[in-house]
């Protein structure tokens, strides 16, 4: 799982949280879901498989009971929230992460840039992300920023003198240390900033 597929599931779990009914389509995986957890899966791998398993289902659902709203992980899920939104009458929200806007190729550009215009509200994961969807076309009253949260839960405390260790163990003690968390790809801008970034800090110092 990527982060936008994290992103997917704590939404999922906080909204069964706060009391709402949540239905989730999702593609296929080797192992199954836990009994009651509200996932259906496409029964087979790869993404022309899933998309229109995931359009039939989210119509089934739709007619078959109460929606409020379709909500869309990413530009992905984009195309069948539209759809299930125009053919049921249903809003439908999209999440933007900030890695599907900046593709400039012109036919996906084209299509990404129309499925957020049309969305009934758009999330963003920063203001930045918000900036580049106004860019887009995207009405501002409709694009509102949630920064992704953190599972307190999920980090482990640490101790000074585990600290200590860590920090000795590597001869890492006395010295400034920079930390990212995030996959090394090119997007992410890392090597852009060791060579524009760090430079002028090191001769600030």
């Amino acid at each position: 799982m990527g982060g936008i597929e994290v992103v997917a599931s704590h939404l999922g779990q906080g909204l069964r949280q706060l009391g709402h009914e949540v239905e989730v389509l999702s593609r296929w995986a080797a192992e199954p879901d836990a009994p009651g957890s509200g996932v259906r899966r496409a029964p087979r791998r790869g993404l022309l498989r899933y998309l229109p398993f995931s359009v039939c289902q989210a119509i089934r659902i739709i007619r078959g009971t109460q929606v409020d709203v379709v909500v869309a992980a990413g530009v992905v899920d984009g195309p069948v929230a539209w759809l299930a939104s125009r053919l049921c009458r249903v809003p439908y929200v999209l999440l933007a992460h900030g890695s599907d806007l900046v593709y400039r190729r012109g036919l996906y550009r084209v299509l990404v840039r129309a499925l957020f215009r049309r969305a009934t509200r758009v999330c963003a994961n920063s203001n930045h992300t918000r900036g580049l969807l106004i860019e887009g076309g995207c009405d501002p009253e409709r694009v509102a920023v949630i920064h992704p949260g953190v599972d307190e839960s999920a980090v482990a405390a640490c101790s000074r003198e585990e600290l200590d260790d860590f920090l000795q163990a590597r001869g890492w003690q006395g010295r400034r240390i920079i930390l990212s968390v995030g996959r090394v790809v090119k997007r992410k801008g890392f090597l852009e900033f060791v060579e524009h970034v760090l430079p002028p800090l090191v001769e600030k110092d």
